[in-house]
């Protein structure tokens, strides 16, 4: 007996779309789970030489004749898109996010998105919304961190990173080092015996030690500048991180105009080992760190780079 159904679809498959709205109730009268399982369709296009039916010779217009008869056998308000059809590489993305710890928000997010594409028209691509808006459905991407995508805080910036090498990495460690994206060039230059030439790779550092256990004495990089998207600096060196700015430097509340206009300080320093949330501003208490990581900064700005080799 069948005892579960995997559901295979894309967030731009109209007919996905309406399955969405019954297979659990279906699956449900016959004792069977759903295992929901996005994908994307277009690109099995690319391979099989195949396109939508919305865009097939003789079946264009019978198609959207029988997706407009079957969403009102089922009740379902159903529009599509003027963005229709579309990769929806971001709504997949979001939902494996959540499917290993979290499988029932998930779903409802699926449940979402396809509401929004082909009950309301809307493009379920765009995860730009009110900021902030996934949390009603029980997801905060930016865990204990302060901020989002496009800040100066850590919610901007503060992500996992996952390395895999048999043989080589020992399986389940961890590592507290800090390390930057712009260190893969380098690590791959590493691991390759290939020097970086002088005007190369100028911020990247060899991450090797630390992804394979290895005894060092200091951190691998001596600091790491971040930079928000209306321009703001940051740079955090062990547990301090300096801000100069007063918000958050992009989308979140404040902006660096409002903090300015409410008279919030233009400087940020926090001590992220015991406020990883960035609630305590402690530049007044620390002027000296704030001076030497300014200095720090501006010295990696004139000399062009932050590696030292």
């Amino acid at each position: 007996m069948i005892n579960s159904i995997d559901f295979y679809f894309d967030f731009y498959s109209p007919y996905g779309y309406l399955a969405s709205l019954r297979i659990d109730e279906i699956a449900a009268r016959h004792g069977c789970r759903v295992n929901w399982r996005p994908f994307m369709l277009g690109a099995t296009f690319s391979i099989t030489g195949h396109q939508p039916l919305t865009e097939t010779p003789m079946m264009a217009e019978y198609t959207l004749l029988d997706l407009e008869r079957s969403a009102r056998l089922q009740s379902a308000n159903f529009c599509l898109p003027d963005d229709f059809p579309k990769a929806a590489l971001s709504c997949c993305r979001a939902f494996y996010l959540l499917a290993d710890d979290q499988p029932e928000q998930a779903v409802a997010l699926a449940k979402v998105i396809y509401a929004a594409i082909f009950g309301e028209g809307r493009d379920g691509t765009d995860m730009g919304g009110p900021t902030s808006s996934v949390r009603a459905y029980g997801h905060n991407p930016s865990h204990i961190f302060r901020g989002i995508k496009a800040d100066i805080w850590e919610g901007g910036h503060h992500v996992p990173f996952f390395a895999r090498w048999p043989g080589k990495i020992i399986p389940g460690s961890e590592s507290n080092e800090i390390i930057c994206h712009t260190d893969l060039l380098a690590t791959c230059a590493a691991l390759l015996n290939k020097p970086l030439p002088d005007n190369t790779g100028e911020d990247s550092y060899n991450i090797l030690p630390a992804m394979l256990g290895e005894q060092y004495d200091r951190p691998i990089r001596e600091a790491t500048v971040h930079h928000s998207i209306d321009g703001s600096f940051a740079i955090r060196q062990g547990k301090w991180k300096l801000e100069l700015c007063g918000g958050s430097g992009g989308w979140s509340k404040p902006s660096n105009a409002l903090a300015k206009e409410t008279g919030i300080p233009d400087i940020q320093l926090y001590d992220l080992s015991t406020d990883p949330g960035e609630e305590n501003n402690l530049h007044e208490q620390y002027p000296e760190i704030v001076e030497e990581l300014t200095s720090l900064l501006q010295k990696y700005k004139d000399e062009g780079r932050s590696a030292s080799y």
